[in-house]
């Protein structure tokens, strides 16, 4: 017996010198020794590695207007209705004209960058996310309705007088136990009640949540956040990317996330001519601040109509710059005045 022993002993440390050797040359390609690999996090790390969930989760102040106000509403509940997360816009000459920044939550939830950069050049959504919204709503709305289904549908187990595969019930049945099914060969019972359809109704919960949390950044992408401080008298402001906590000696201050300067797609893709024609029209500023200060990038800030002018008549782009921000305050003044007038 001890002979089997030291032969096993001897096998397993030969196989594990063997693996460790086929690791090694293989592991020679990617620069083993001298690449050690994923930095590892020391423990002084750990408060910033998880430093999102050290901050407050956003709520919305119950509502008095959302307090039933019939028997129906008592017993069934009306629906939440969908706070989003406010965005405070400020205009600058740091910063631009279409800057803003929002509080930082635990609970702050974003698109991805490839779907934010679809919708805004599938759909020309670039400043306006009311459409947005209104789906985001409508997906909210539904899952909330869906949960009262399923809240209705975990009670007829209790009621066993109540055959849930007839009229009316047959309609709320089949709307939910495709879920059932799915969950009860997964999720074990308790005491002989069937959890599962229990787990469901959380999840559909917890997306509710995220759908009720999601922020449009539009025109920007989401990763073009950067984390910064503002006073809370919001008379000043500072950026700092490595910020992750406030400190007792600032508490004076609050962390929020700013959106600000030249978007990542007006550079990468043609600014909307909608958007290059109000500038043109109505807010020849804005501009005159675009013009200004990213005429490096060789970006087409005017509008469709003015280049085809130009081309037409072979007249430079460069000339009629000069020329129109030489006179835009006069312009400016002009629009103002028209507008007034109107």
């Amino acid at each position: 017996m001890i002979f089997l022993n030291n032969l096993f002993l001897f096998i397993a440390a030969r196989f594990v010198d063997i693996v460790g050797f086929f690791y090694r040359i293989v592991a020679r390609f990617f620069g083993y020794p001298n690449n050690p690999g994923m930095p590892a996090i020391k423990p002084e790390d750990l408060d910033t590695f998880f430093a999102k969930s050290s901050y407050p989760r956003f709520f919305q102040p119950l509502d008095i207007s959302s307090l039933p106000h019939t028997w129906a509403e008592s017993f069934i509940a009306k629906a939440p209705p969908l706070t989003q997360m406010p965005k405070f816009f400020y205009q600058s000459q740091t910063d631009g004209f279409y800057s803003f920044y929002i509080d930082l939550y635990s609970n702050n939830y974003f698109l991805p960058d490839w779907l934010s950069e679809w919708l805004q050049l599938t759909f020309n959504i670039s400043l306006d996310t009311t459409f947005l919204e209104f789906i985001q709503e409508g997906i909210f709305v539904f899952l909330i309705i869906y949960m009262k289904f399923i809240a209705i549908r975990i009670n007829l187990f209790w009621f066993i007088t109540i055959n849930p595969f007839i009229r009316p019930w047959i309609y709320i049945t089949s709307l939910v136990d495709w879920a059932y099914d799915i969950t009860a060969g997964i999720v074990p019972g308790l005491f002989g009640v069937d959890v599962g359809i229990v787990l469901f109704f959380s999840i559909i919960g917890k997306l509710a949540d995220i759908v009720n949390s999601i922020i449009f950044t539009m025109p920007f992408l989401p990763s073009e956040g950067e984390l910064g401080e503002i006073k809370k008298d919001f008379l000043e402001f500072s950026i700092d990317s490595d910020v992750a906590f406030l400190n007792d000696d600032e508490a004076k201050q609050k962390t929020v996330i700013f959106f600000r300067n030249l978007p990542y797609l007006w550079y990468t893709h043609p600014i909307p001519n909608d958007i290059r024609e109000f500038w043109f029209h109505k807010r020849p500023d804005i501009l005159n601040y675009m013009v200004e200060s990213y005429k490096q990038l060789e970006i087409n800030f005017y509008p469709d109509d003015i280049l085809k002018y130009l081309e037409k008549y072979n007249v430079s782009l460069d000339d009629f710059s000069n020329i129109y921000l030489n006179n835009i305050e006069k312009l400016h003044s002009a629009s103002i005045m028209n507008s007034n007038i109107t």
